[in-house]
């Protein structure tokens, strides 16, 4: 994935996204499965005089993660007929798929994780750019970060990444 805001970048090799089915991790890892994260958080970083840097991160209310410690665990309440989707989406998705809404409340409700995107400590409010460079060659599904309009964000079909690419411009933001 590669993050550029409007004068600053960072690219990161490979990010592999998954929903419902994880690997056995070596390391021992943080599980989140409910309550709010932003999953994809990116914080501007400058100490004293050095250069800035973009650190990219999972960001909870008490604590932070680098994203190769956290497993995202999506429940089985998130799993939902896709009927109503987008025929992109649900060409996608297929006829059901495991959705965490973009509905705070709904997603506290159903014990969900409440999955956000944030930006923090940037010192100009110009947009930032994430971009999807490479699914991983071990995704095991199909992946889609959409709005409540359904329209995609980010996409990947196994390892191949679709929609590779979204803006935003406040500090915070959900998705499904």
């Amino acid at each position: 994935m590669k993050i550029q805001s409007t004068h600053h970048q960072i690219a990161l090799l490979t990010v592999l996204i998954t929903c419902a089915v994880f690997s056995p991790q070596t390391n021992a890892a943080t599980t989140l499965s409910n309550g709010h994260a932003d999953v994809f958080e990116v914080e501007y970083e400058q100490v004293g005089t050095s250069q800035p840097t973009l650190h990219l991160g999972v960001h909870t209310d008490t604590a932070h993660f680098e994203p190769a410690d956290v497993i995202l665990e999506v429940g089985a309440a998130a799993l939902t007929p896709t009927s109503a989707l987008s025929s992109g989406l649900i060409s996608l998705l297929g006829e059901s798929a495991y959705i965490l809404p973009v509905d705070l409340e709904l997603a506290a409700s159903l014990g969900l994780l409440e999955a956000g995107v944030g930006r923090a400590g940037f010192p100009d409010s110009g947009a930032l750019t994430f971009t999807l460079v490479a699914a991983g060659s071990t995704n095991p599904g199909n992946f889609a970060l959409f709005t409540a309009s359904n329209s995609i964000r980010l996409s990947t079909t196994g390892s191949t990444v679709g929609a590779n690419s979204f803006s935003i411009v406040s500090s915070h933001i959900h998705y499904n």
